[in-house]
């Protein structure tokens, strides 16, 4: 019966959010229980006139505000658009999950009169909205719970505890309430509710997503500090040098200025651009003396620092090519291929067709 009213009061007025249909409906229902028979009196019926005056309230409200002061009107905005010109950074993007086409209207209505919410998807099938929000996690999830093939209570299992997103269920079925909360929901709004209703909920969405963005903008800033310690350490202590012999004269060479490390025997040769030094000692000597630089292994006598690393390339048998600043090439050997590829992986460097 409530559903027949709503749709007949949208035809009425068919400018009207469906959110406010319900609100008007159940002022109408109380003037209505306070009016006497004798006021249908007029040509109209009575409950036409009992309806328009409650619009006339509405729309008095609306403009005036109830205390009297004047209010700016808010318009409704569409899925990507933003009222007042609201910051793109505290913007909520929330996501629908409902079967019913009615239903995800009034919650894209009520969301669209919020200039921080922008609802960026909608969605009739749970599976197919399990997989995109796994993929894209929104702010808040607005989740029916019953639905097929997965109600709203296994959606929600079937997310990741860390996924993070506010699921706030909706149901005209108020005995979910229980299982919802203990999947951790946000809020559990009864169906039909009103404007106030759905602004409560939203108001404890946006208190726990400025603190989950809080957190995280902490949690960035406080690695960006990690690093910077430990660069502003590395910078404090003194570099470790390196004495070298070429061409019969020794020279003293800085650890970071080294491109390339091979050994040969008893010696280790040192490359630092186009000149080439040698020192008698170990490959694992002279690691150990570079600890403070990133060497990379490419095969069992050769270690490059990453630093110098200016390109990469690929041999037709999958081998890593690496051009060094002072223009040496060297080739990665087949035992090392695999490592060296993990490696600039992590670095976020790629050879082209690996």
């Amino acid at each position: 019966m409530r559903s027949a009213a709503v749709v007949a009061l949208s035809a009425r007025f068919p400018e009207l959010p469906r959110c406010r249909t319900i609100n008007w409906l159940v002022a109408y229902a109380r003037r209505s229980r306070r009016s006497s028979p004798g006021d249908g009196a007029r040509d109209e019926p009575a409950d036409e006139v009992a309806l328009e005056a409650v619009v006339e309230d509405d729309r008095r409200d609306r403009v005036h505000g109830r205390d009297g002061h004047q209010e700016v009107p808010r318009r409704v905005v569409g899925r990507q658009e933003l009222d007042g010109g609201a910051d793109p950074a505290h913007v909520m993007q929330a996501v629908i999950v409902d079967e019913e086409s009615a239903a995800r209207r009034t919650l894209r209505e009520c969301c669209g009169r919020e200039p921080d919410v922008s609802v960026v998807a909608e969605y009739s099938d749970s599976a197919v909205a399990l997989a995109a929000v796994r993929g894209s996690p929104p702010d808040v999830l607005f989740l029916d719970v019953r639905m097929t093939p997965l109600s709203g209570l296994a959606f929600a299992r079937a997310l990741k505890p860390a996924t993070p997103t506010n699921i706030v269920f909706v149901s005209a079925y108020d005995r979910f309430a229980r299982d919802a909360f203990e999947v951790n929901a946000a809020d559990f709004l009864v169906k039909p509710f009103d404007d106030a209703r759905f602004r409560h909920a939203l108001a404890r969405i946006r208190r726990r997503v400025y603190l989950e963005r809080l957190a995280r903008r902490q949690l960035e800033l406080s690695d960006v500090l990690d690093q910077l310690e430990q660069s502003a350490k590395a910078l404090r202590q003194p570099r470790a040098r390196i004495l070298a012999d070429s061409g019969g004269r020794m020279h003293v060479l800085d650890v970071g200025d080294i491109e390339l490390v091979e050994s040969d025997k008893n010696y280790v040769h040192l490359t630092v651009g186009r000149d080439r030094y040698a020192v008698r000692s170990t490959l694992q000597h002279a690691e150990a003396a570079m600890g403070s630089q990133r060497l990379l292994r490419i095969s069992r006598s050769r270690l490059v620092n990453l630093i110098h690393v200016r390109e990469l390339g690929r041999t037709p048998r999958g081998d890593v090519i690496v051009l060094l600043a002072g223009g040496v090439t060297v080739t990665t050997s087949e035992r090392y291929r695999h490592a060296v590829r993990q490696e600039l992986s992590r670095m976020h460097l790629s050879v082209r067709a690996w």
